[in-house]
């Protein structure tokens, strides 16, 4: 069944109007909607006072069911809410003092010690790995096994084995996301292929969306686009279906990025749009970032570069919120090619040396590549012929000390060469440039030089 909002499930508590058994089995199996619950209980405390609320009894819901249901489930649901609202206070202290124990010492705790059987703390890791993965996946990795550690001593027979297996689902699919993040596809397949047999037996449409939406970058990485497409627009389609504004914009922010990624900006533009339509910001100021990021690219792509440069100031705010390196090095990357594409090209030279020279010192050499392809592209175009060759041979040395595979190298060695004999035109350049973005997501795409 759909997923009711917050409000809603208070609403019905305080009310005395009967539910369908449905719902009232769907409120205590479900790990979000019950999470959301106590989180709106506690802001309406106030008003009517959470105790009497969670303890309200409906003089109707005799009327809907046999009078042993409206009894057994009034005290279980009023139990798992209160414990509930107990385990979310007690699980930011949970986590910290666990967190402060050494590595191996934490599952040690986590398989060991009752103080740790709570699903409250297991979700809190899980947000903890999902958020160690921007920064590095490998941490990210073994948050989400610390879960599946916590997960596998909860209490099925309280918690309910359906509510156990979707999170036990989620956690597989976070430690497969952190490893497609750290290039270990084999390991990411094998994470992904034993939570889906948790996802298979789930009737939560949420679970079943989020999972799908990581398996598609996996299958993007293993450039099987078209599979990757089909599981977002699936994905898209659950979460839709169940109202959730916030995930559903994160999805079509990945598909517009798949979209671009391959080569159609055009294509990206009505996905993109959609979830800007859809983000919160205030909420979710990390995809916000994102949409904003890939629809500008879309828009320098497209050749629109001064509709491109309002959007890039608009998104300025969102930037700044995320100020590690690699982040603000593709914001002033992005920045030179809205100088170039506006006539700003002093600027955007500067723009690009700078960034193409931090790419190299981070270790990010394909990035470095595509950034000296922009610069040859300035240089090209003015017919800048010596600073082409100059650059070539800056470009050689610190190009050929790095992990770039074979055709890329045979990429950026015709473009050297043809920058040594002052023959780098335009076109050239852009061929190179063309390819060197497409190896990127297939490796095993062959460079044709032009004939």
């Amino acid at each position: 069944m759909a997923h009711p909002k917050s409000e809603e499930i208070v609403h019905w508590l305080r009310s005395t109007a009967g539910v369908d058994r449905g719902a009232l089995i769907h409120l205590l199996e479900c790990a979000d909607c019950r999470q959301r619950a106590v989180a709106e209980l506690r802001r309406q405390q106030a008003e009517s006072g959470l105790a009497d609320v969670l303890c309200y009894r409906r003089p109707s819901v005799a009327e809907e069911v046999d009078d042993s249901f409206a009894d057994g489930f009034s005290r279980v649901y009023s139990r798992a809410l209160d414990c509930a609202e107990a385990e979310q206070r007690q699980a930011a202290a949970l986590f910290d003092e666990l967190m402060a124990h050494p590595e191996p010492r934490r599952d040690v705790l986590a398989r060991n010690s009752d103080r740790f059987r709570s699903l409250a703390l297991a979700q809190r890791v899980l947000e903890a790995s999902r958020d160690a993965c921007f920064e590095d996946p490998r941490q990210g990795a073994r948050l989400a096994r610390l879960a599946l550690v916590l997960l596998e001593s909860a209490d099925t027979e309280f918690y309910g084995h359906r509510l156990v297996h979707d999170l036990t689902g989620r956690a597989w699919s976070y430690v497969g996301n952190a490893l497609r993040l750290a290039n270990d596809l084999e390991g990411a397949q094998k994470a992904f292929a034993t939570g889906s047999a948790y996802v298979e037996d789930t009737n939560d449409p949420l679970e079943e969306a989020g999972f799908l939406h990581l398996l598609a970058s996996l299958r993007k990485h293993q450039r099987r686009f078209d599979e990757a497409a089909g599981l977002l627009g699936r994905s898209a389609e659950l979460y839709a279906e169940v109202g959730d504004d916030e995930k559903l914009a994160r999805v079509l922010t990945s598909l517009g990025s798949q979209y671009l990624d391959r080569g159609c900006p055009g294509e990206a533009l009505q996905p993109l749009h959609e979830a800007l339509r859809r983000v919160d910001p205030q909420a979710d100021p990390r995809t916000a970032l994102y949409i904003h990021h890939n629809l500008t690219l879309c828009l320098t792509e497209t050749g629109r570069f001064l509709e491109a440069q309002r959007m890039f100031l608009s998104a300025q705010r969102f930037y700044a919120q995320f100020p590690d390196r690699v982040t603000r090095l593709r914001a002033r990357w992005l920045e030179g090619i809205i100088a170039a594409g506006t006539g700003q090209t002093a600027r955007a030279e500067e723009i690009f040396t700078g960034v193409r020279a931090d790419f190299l010192a981070a270790e990010l050499s394909y990035d470095a590549a595509l950034v000296g392809m922009e610069l040859a592209a300035l240089y090209a175009r003015q017919g800048r012929n010596a600073d082409l060759r100059r650059l070539a041979e800056d470009l050689t040395p610190a190009f050929f000390s790095h992990r770039l595979h074979r055709d890329a190298l045979a990429a950026l060695a015709f473009f050297v060469q043809a920058a040594q004999r002052e023959s780098a035109s335009s076109q050239v350049v852009q061929r190179v440039a063309d390819y060197l973005k497409s190896s990127r997501l297939d490796p095993s795409l062959p460079f044709q030089p032009l004939s």
